[in-house]
């Protein structure tokens, strides 16, 4: 019996150390100049620093600090990532059910609110994705968790992390002063395939993550039966720059990637068509 224990016990930890040491630096106990090492951040030397290093851990010596900062008598959001530059993320060999980790929130006005978002990769392209929008303030370390839902088969083989401390409406903005710790990430178990495969009943368009981008973002959707589908991109204008999808598509939960890179700064839009669906979202290019 003592025997099976112990071999239980081993193979917990043995899982646990796997599923957290996939995410790069996970409990942010290293930094350099001032920057979580494998993660980026979006910190101008001497204009905005919005993520710092915090002795207010979890567990272990320090957490990741983000903090809606005033540049310029204007509020300047705190954003956070982890593989979303190279479009591959950074190396995963499961297919993970969730993301989870610990954090405070002090939001000051009850339009803040905290992001958190994962995206699954298999060679370059969004496989799957998650995100939850905390708006409720937590004094203490509470715990999230981010259910990640598939829109295929394949088993990932990268993955992107992100936070965003901002305006629940426009991640471009928020209250100066607000602020958020995280600590201690990790992935929740290898979920099944067939429990993952999505059947959506309904048309939707979901928010892009992340948001804003730079120079890259993703944008899922739902499809409840075949149907023509168009996804195209906009400017604050209204003029048409970018078609991402024209053509017939089966039932199911779809990703598509949009390439940023030739574009300039600013808001844009994105709709899709389906049958008499129509919906539009608002995304923010931010380089």
């Amino acid at each position: 019996m003592y025997k099976i224990l112990q071999s239980s016990i081993f193979m917990f930890f043995i899982s646990f150390f796997a599923y957290s040491q996939e995410i790069p630096n996970a409990n942010f106990e290293t930094w350099t100049n001032g920057s979580p090492d494998e993660w980026t951040v979006f910190n101008i030397p001497t204009v905005a620093t919005t993520v710092t290093q915090s002795t207010d851990a979890h567990s272990g010596s320090s957490s990741a600090k983000l903090e809606v900062i005033s540049v310029g008598g204007s509020p300047f959001p705190a954003y956070m990532h982890a593989g979303i530059a190279n479009l591959t993320g950074f190396p995963v060999t499961q297919r993970y059910g969730s993301l989870s980790g610990f954090y405070k929130f002090s939001p000051l006005s009850v339009n803040d609110a905290l992001y958190a978002a994962v995206i699954m990769y298999n060679s370059g392209n969004g496989i799957g994705a998650g995100t939850i929008i905390i708006t409720a303030a937590a004094s203490g370390y509470t715990q999230f968790t981010v259910p990640i839902e598939y829109g295929s088969e394949d088993t990932p083989d990268g993955a992107s992390i992100y936070f965003v401390v901002a305006d629940s409406a426009d991640e471009a903005t928020g209250t100066i002063g607000t602020f958020a710790i995280i600590d201690d990430l990790s992935f929740g178990g290898p979920t099944a395939v067939e429990e993952e495969i999505q059947s959506p009943e309904t048309f939707a368009l979901h928010q892009n993550y992340p948001n804003p981008f730079n120079p890259s973002t993703t944008i899922s959707y739902d499809i409840p039966a075949t149907s023509y589908v168009e996804l195209k991109v906009y400017n604050a204008i209204g003029s048409e720059i970018m078609t991402l999808v024209n053509k017939e598509q089966s039932q199911g939960r779809y990703t598509v990637k949009m390439d940023g890179t030739s574009l300039s700064s600013g808001i844009y839009f994105y709709t899709m068509k389906a049958g008499s669906f129509k919906q539009t979202g608002k995304m923010i290019l931010q380089k």
